[in-house]
């Protein structure tokens, strides 16, 4: 959460004390703070509150809307111990006696890495027929839905005649690519990343479709031929204006 703030737009709301400890608070309130999920809200109002001396968060506020979804989510969260002893043994995975694992035997899953988010976009363009507006599960499937593009419409042909776990697993195998595409994009969280899908086609060779930092002033591009370069920040900020509005 520390992570996202810092790569997003943010601001500090002084000093002040909880629970007898001198704190300093932060608030960022732009929609980039959210990463992953139902896509970009509405309105987010995030706050958090670190203790002066260790820089640990002592509280954290989390209030964000999605208006397509008529969704709202509101978080508090307090009491952080950061000093507790445990057992590794708390974490070890013990598995009951009657699991079973819905649709067989998982496939391999691929490593996450930028090539394979590369694959992911190839696969929205050969489904879909262009880019996503956003990245992440809810409007990569909606646009699979949507999409009447014969790859898609094959697929789908596909799918309607499975049952639910064979459904499933059979979706898992086809859309692997995209699926790391959306994992990728989570994993950029905190690295001032951004997408420009809702704009750039693949016929926009020279316009970023995706960027994140990779150091203080370099970032990684994908640009809309899908090529990648590592460009200046100076360098991002003209070919951010060039893109189409």
């Amino acid at each position: 959460m520390v992570k996202e703030i810092l790569g997003c737009k943010y601001e500090s709301m002084g000093r002040s004390t909880i629970d007898g400890v001198e704190v300093e608070g932060f608030r960022a309130t732009d929609p980039n703070f959210v990463t992953q999920g139902k896509g970009k809200p509405s309105q987010v109002d995030v706050r958090i509150w670190v203790d002066v001396k260790t820089r640990l968060p002592m509280r954290s506020e989390e209030h964000i809307t999605y208006d397509k979804e008529r969704i709202t989510q509101h978080f508090t969260t307090y009491d952080y111990r950061w000093d507790i002893p445990v057992d590794p043994a708390e974490f070890k995975t013990v598995i009951p006696n009657d699991y079973t694992l819905i649709g067989g035997t998982p496939s391999k899953v691929p490593t996450v890495t930028e090539e394979t988010a590369l694959h992911g976009l190839k696969q929205c363009v050969e489904l879909f027929g262009k880019y996503p507006e956003e990245i992440n599960l809810t409007c990569l499937f909606s646009e699979l839905d949507k999409s009447q593009v014969p790859a898609a419409l094959r697929l789908k042909d596909e799918l309607k005649g499975l049952n639910g776990p064979e459904q499933d697993k059979k979706r898992w195998n086809a859309l692997q690519p995209m699926l790391c595409l959306n994992m990728f994009y989570v994993g950029l969280a905190g690295s001032d990343s951004q997408y420009y899908g809702q704009s750039v086609t693949p016929a926009n060779a020279d316009k970023v479709l995706m960027r994140w930092k990779v150091s203080d002033n370099e970032y990684r591009v994908i640009f809309g031929d899908l090529h990648v370069e590592t460009i200046t920040a100076e360098k991002l900020t003209e070919f951010e204006k060039a893109l189409p509005k």
